[in-house]
């Protein structure tokens, strides 16, 4: 039999004795009893040598003899099993002892109140929170121990006690070691490199910890101290908000900087080296209000500047759409109701900001964007019509006949088709729209096409009037 090294195999084993024992020793004298009957039946027939014989005996005697293995198994287990449950009565008081003396430990914090072992609280803190898991682990195996050898389960209550007791000191100066930690931060890091409204929720969520802390403490003295020396602090610095998201506005410039510096009488303009302790040492409160109006206008230009932005940002996928045109070797353009509905909703829509009161500062912007669409529709609509006029004289030129009789204007059309194959060879290979539009005198090619064309076309409608009916 192979020894249990677990409380749970060891009750395996018992419990398998109990319910099988019987029950396989039943069947197995059933099974000798029918081996007897075929013994009989052979020794009428045939002689069985003495080895044969002995065999024989020791398997028609084994129910007798493994009754007392049984039972001897069933001792040894049971004993087994006490000693067992005097290991898992030690066990649990063991570890009774140490959950009450870490509930000690914990409640030691109610007399620590030195701002200056933060850090040393918090490491402890930690210690006990890694110590208060193992012990969760503990107390599992315990009772699944307890469970397996019919005890009633062991409480541990002050094992909760111990869990709850922690929870509001480690909230406390986690709270004050965050505080400490980025308060040093806001003040000496660049302000170039400070984010406002990261700021803004972090203390928020800090006067909220602290806040219900100081209830939490209410009747001890210590903690409650520190709760309130903290929350002092806090709403000191949420002062200082307003100017830390006035100044650190995405949207200011140059001339807001200069703005504000004529406003409070020095430079404010940051570079690397000026952080917030720089600001707050240059007395700037009486200034916010009208800091404040100047961050507004800067916000308001820097969202003017990001949907012209945004406008230019979706012509960025949009290309040109053309196919092969039957089996000329070349290409035409498709129509694209996108491009023309893009294109004039945005036409509309810069009118609409040059006529804005922010716009006085972003001229070279608006016209900067306006000239990019103003390409795209002069381009798009040269092409149209240089396409059409192409399509129209084609198969009219590519007759032999024609070309003699009007070798200049043939002449004209070769151009029209050079230059026509070129730019679609090159929307072919580029035909993203901001880059096509960007190819060196595109449009002047078009231009030159369509006035060739116009030609063209003046001479054929001549000889159509001068041709006799």
């Amino acid at each position: 039999m192979k020894v249990p090294s677990t409380t749970e195999e060891l009750c395996e084993l018992i419990n398998y004795l109990d319910k099988n024992s019987a029950d396989e020793t039943t069947g197995l004298k059933e099974e000798i009893y029918r081996g007897i009957k075929r013994i009989n039946f052979l020794l009428n027939y045939a002689q069985l040598t003495e080895e044969d014989i002995k065999l024989n005996s020791v398997t028609m005697t084994w129910p007798e003899r493994i009754g007392p293995i049984f039972d001897l198994s069933k001792k040894r287990l049971v004993q087994k099993k006490t000693k067992a449950q005097e290991e898992v009565k030690i066990k649990s008081q063991n570890l009774e002892a140490e959950v009450e003396s870490l509930l000690d430990i914990v409640y030691k914090f109610q007399d620590c109140g030195i701002l200056s072992e933060t850090n040393e609280y918090v490491k402890k803190l930690r210690s006990i929170e890694i110590k208060i898991d193992e012990l969760s682990f503990k107390i599992k195996e315990i009772n699944k121990e307890e469970e397996l050898l019919e005890f009633d389960l062991s409480p541990f209550g002050k094992f909760e006690e111990a869990k709850e007791a922690l929870g509001p000191f480690k909230l406390l100066w986690d709270s004050v070691s965050t505080f400490q930690n980025e308060y040093n931060r806001w003040m000496t890091s660049a302000f170039i490199e400070l984010d406002a409204h990261q700021i803004d929720e972090q203390v928020g969520n800090l006067y909220k910890s602290i806040l219900k802390l100081t209830k939490t403490f209410k009747d001890l003295a210590v903690p409650r101290k520190v709760s309130e020396q903290i929350k002092n602090k806090i709403e000191k610095f949420k002062a200082y908000i307003p100017l830390i998201t006035i100044l650190r506005s995405p949207g200011l410039k140059n001339r807001h900087w200069k703005e504000m510096s004529d406003v409070a009488g020095v430079d404010m303009t940051p570079d690397e080296e000026t952080t917030l302790s720089t600001y707050l040492e240059m007395d700037l409160s009486a200034h916010i209000p009208k800091f404040e109006e100047i961050s507004e206008v800067a916000m308001k230009e820097f969202n003017f500047e990001k949907t012209l932005a945004n406008m230019m940002e979706e012509w960025k996928n949009m290309t040109f759409n053309h196919m092969p045109y039957r089996d000329s070797g070349t290409f035409t353009l498709t129509a694209q109701e996108d491009l023309q509905a893009l294109m004039n909703d945005q036409i509309i829509k810069i009118q609409t900001l040059k006529n804005s009161p922010l716009a006085r500062n972003l001229e070279d912007l608006i016209a900067e964007s306006e000239q990019t669409l103003m390409n795209i529709k002069e381009t798009w609509n040269e092409w149209l019509k240089v396409q059409s006029g192409w399509l129209r004289l084609e198969p009219i030129f590519s007759s032999e006949e024609t070309s003699q009789q009007m070798p200049l204007e043939s002449r004209n059309f070769k151009q029209v088709d050079k230059i026509w194959r070129e730019i679609m060879t090159q929307c072919l290979e580029t035909p993203e729209i901001l880059i096509m539009i960007k190819t060196p005198n595109l449009l002047e090619k078009l231009k030159e096409c369509n006035s060739l064309i116009e030609e063209i076309q003046k001479v054929r409608n001549e000889q159509n009037h001068e041709t006799p009916q």
